[in-house]
């Protein structure tokens, strides 16, 4: 008989033992994911963990216009559903990625780094880009590094004049007016280089040039001037008759 089989009672008894095993692993699975879950909306949707954001290193740049696009990029939502201002929803090479591309308009920085501190802090060192000189175009004025590179633009004081640091930096004008384009190469970096050294000589001598001008760049186009055409050679015989009438056949 079947049921008289000890083979046969073993392994029954083993299937019922492996299905109560998976229902208990299903079981304990779902509470994982709800637990899981539950996490995830505490730490994405929770006021306590909210990111604040700090600035360090800043020079030049205007600060208030950095935390503004910080807290844009923090604003974008993750698949489309979690802010990425929380700890848990932000990494630090997307933000600083984004971050990056959004000031890139108006002010070209080198690099940043970016920290995150739990369970709600964020702190950003900003390395900007020397400016060593000025560049004017356009009737505007923009802030030079070493290798050419347009840092950002000039900014002025409330009546107009400019910054007394940036008055006593070396001045390139390009008489071509043209347009430049912030985080973009203005010019080769030999041409600041050779500037800077030699604005450094003539002030060691009691020269303040007031700017190194680029003259514009004009075009004459030559056309190479005609060559002489020689004479073609004609043969001449005259001879005279007893009238003193001169034949000439040519």
């Amino acid at each position: 008989q079947p049921e008289a089989n000890p083979y046969f009672q073993r392994k029954q008894q083993s299937r019922e033992g492996d299905g109560a095993y998976t229902s208990s692993r299903v079981f304990v699975g779902a509470g994982l994911f709800v637990i899981a879950l539950g996490l995830l909306y505490v730490f994405s949707y929770a006021r306590s963990f909210e990111l604040t954001v700090s600035f360090e290193g800043t020079k030049r740049a205007d600060q208030t216009f950095l935390q503004q696009e910080a807290e844009t990029v923090l604003s974008y939502r993750l698949w489309g559903i979690f802010k990425r201002d929380k700890f848990t929803t932000i990494s630090r090479a997307y933000f600083e990625r984004a971050f990056l591309e959004r000031t890139r308009e108006r002010i070209a920085l080198d690099h940043i780094e970016v920290k995150k501190g739990f369970p709600d802090k964020l702190h950003i060192t900003v390395f900007e880009r020397e400016p060593e000189l000025l560049w004017s175009t356009n009737q505007t004025t923009y802030l030079l590094d070493s290798e050419g590179v347009i840092v950002q633009e000039a900014a002025l004081l409330p009546d107009g004049a400019e910054d007394i640091e940036l008055a006593g930096k070396p001045r390139i004008a390009d008489a071509n007016n043209f347009p430049v384009t912030v985080g973009e190469q203005a010019i080769i970096p030999e041409t600041p280089q050779a500037v800077l050294r030699m604005d450094a000589k003539l002030r060691k001598l009691a020269f303040v040039p007031t700017e190194y001008k680029i003259p514009e760049i004009s075009c004459d186009i030559l056309f190479p001037e005609p060559e002489p055409v020689e004479p073609a050679e004609t043969n001449t015989n005259a001879s005279a008759d007893s009238n003193g009438n001169t034949n000439a056949n040519e």
